[in-house]
């Protein structure tokens, strides 16, 4: 909104000094103006930290402030506008609810064209002997002792045996073993 309309903003520097002393000036004008019940301020609160819901205040509900808004967000800047000339199925929306069955690629159409893209391309598995790892040597040095597996830190539990990575211990492992009975303070 600045950006579009640097006519209307204006910016002051109304002192300068050390984070801690600019914070509490802060703290002492948003009190002064009582900036959370200021329907022109975009505070919700004054510096105190007791939040006030924003309600009838919302700048959003003046048209001309959520106009300029939606068309920053859904101009030409937008994601959704750089699709080579398509157009995404959810542009213009809000808040889309993509889950579950409402998600466009389960409608049969879509998945019908994702199916089709898909067809007849190979994956790196699915490649035979072109798959690197086909060769020998290549494997021989990413297998045994060379594998990620042998070189993470593994560790036994001292309270059930179960040997395990380090992160795997100390959050489910050690003094936090459901095995541990000691008594817990």
């Amino acid at each position: 909104m600045i950006i579009e309309n640097q006519s209307e903003w204006k910016r002051l520097i109304l002192r300068t000094g050390s984070p801690d002393s600019i914070l509490k000036l802060e703290n002492r004008f948003l009190r002064y103006v009582d900036a959370k019940n200021d329907p022109k301020s975009y505070n919700k609160h004054n510096g105190d930290g007791i939040y006030v819901s924003i309600g009838d205040n919302n700048p959003m509900k003046n048209p001309d402030i959520a106009k300029k808004l939606a068309n920053a967000i859904r101009g030409e800047n937008h994601w959704t506008a750089k699709l080579n000339g398509k157009q995404h199925p959810q542009k213009g929306q809000r808040r889309p609810s993509i889950t579950g069955d409402s998600h466009p690629n389960k409608n049969p159409i879509n998945a019908a064209k994702i199916s089709a893209s898909h067809r007849g391309k190979k994956h790196d598995y699915a490649l035979g002997d072109s798959n690197v790892m086909r060769n020998p040597e290549v494997a021989a040095k990413l297998s045994g002792d060379n594998h990620w597996t042998a070189k993470t830190n593994k560790l036994t539990c001292e309270y059930c045996g179960i040997e395990c990575t380090k992160n795997n211990h100390t959050r489910w492992h050690g003094n936090k073993c459901k095995h541990n009975h000691r008594e817990k303070t």
